[in-house]
């Protein structure tokens, strides 16, 4: 029997610390209310004013509404209108100037002005490569001479 008691009472005290399930109900039951009481009020400013607001715009906006998209309307396509013209006259006149043989002429000018810059980019580069590739050999020459330098010496010191 005793072993019966401890076991209920033990599970009493687990209970009771782990299992929050009233307590965490109790809290939402509350948060919930809270919520909706608050957001009742919100709700029902806010239907009055979109009334309000219908209700203007039915009685006086939407007749004033439209006449002033048509005057706005009219004018913005008037500008449109004359932008297009002047811009259709820029490019009359630019195609006038300019004629196809002189675009030729200018194009040919500057592929040949290219084609030097390039050459002589490619030239400029030739010489310089050959001059460190020259450098190089001179370096290479030097440490083989200085090692077989070493070498002879080395020798040299072992027959004495």
């Amino acid at each position: 029997m005793s072993c019966e008691n401890i076991f209920k009472d033990f599970a009493t005290i687990h209970a009771r610390l782990f299992h929050h399930k009233p307590a965490l109900q109790g809290h939402i039951n509350f948060f919930l209310k809270e919520f909706e009481e608050r957001r009742g009020e919100r709700e029902g400013l806010r239907m009055n004013s979109t009334y309000k607001n219908m209700s203007y715009i039915q009685e006086q906006g939407l007749p004033n509404s439209t006449e002033a998209l048509q005057q706005c309307v009219a004018n913005l396509k008037e500008s449109v209108d004359s932008a297009t013209a002047q811009c259709q006259e820029i490019c009359d006149r630019e195609g006038k100037t300019s004629t196809q043989e002189e675009e030729a002429s200018f194009l040919s000018t500057e592929h040949e002005r290219r084609t030097k810059e390039w050459n002589d980019f490619i030239g400029l580069q030739c010489e310089r490569s050959a001059t460190v590739d020259e450098e190089y050999e001179s370096q290479i020459e030097a440490l083989r001479t200085h090692y077989s330098d070493l070498e002879n010496k080395l020798r040299s010191k072992v027959v004495l």
